[in-house]
């Protein structure tokens, strides 16, 4: 997936109305591990940033970018490390999808947590770093930073597996005994 001329036109002008120190885009292009929603490196005069949108044909309830959006800029007064977020755009006219815009930092993009090509130092110094990230963010208390009233915290798990199971379902609508009874053990008992 690329820009055409028209939405990058678009974003210029966008970008000229709401963050015009970037105005002056050169280039985009798509980043890989972006998961699934569409993230794209923007060249510009003022350096690169990054663009997250929603998939193009997104379940309503799906890829929710506003969300994201929020959670990352609630978290920018924290220790946790999050690229400074610039933007948020909700205008589907500009690009076909809404996004956000944020800081680019460069570094390497791993989609294998086998960390192939990794000196056992370096796989451990990642997997290190990884979970002081998780600590930090575990630290945040949610009220503090404007987010107590962000997601549904109950029943979180039960959530998961009625979802995860319908899915299945619809993927499989014969049904396989091993899903079933995955779904059985794991909802009974039910941790909170």
């Amino acid at each position: 997936m690329a820009f055409d001329a028209a939405q990058l036109g678009r974003l210029r002008e966008w970008l000229q109305a709401v963050a015009p120190a970037f105005a002056d885009l050169h280039e985009a292009s798509i980043l890989k591990g972006g998961q699934s929603n569409p993230t794209f490196r923007l060249d510009t005069a003022n350096g690169p940033l990054v663009l997250r949108m929603r998939p193009l044909q997104a379940e309503a309830w799906a890829h929710d970018i506003k969300r994201e959006h929020r959670v990352l800029t609630a978290l920018q007064s924290t220790k946790v490390r999050v690229p400074r977020v610039h933007a948020y755009c909700s205008d589907h006219g500009i690009v076909g999808a809404e996004f956000y815009l944020m800081e680019f930092i460069d570094g390497r993009i791993v989609d294998d947590c086998r960390l192939p090509g990794f000196t056992p130092d370096a796989r451990r110094a990642a997997y290190l770093s990884m979970a002081e990230a998780f600590a930090e963010l575990h630290a945040v208390d949610p009220a503090a930073i404007g987010l107590l009233d962000f997601g549904k915290p109950d029943q979180f798990i039960a959530r998961q597996i009625k979802l995860h199971a319908r899915n299945f379902q619809a993927y499989c609508p014969d049904g396989d005994a091993d899903m079933a009874w995955l779904v059985e053990a794991m909802s009974s008992p039910m941790p909170r």
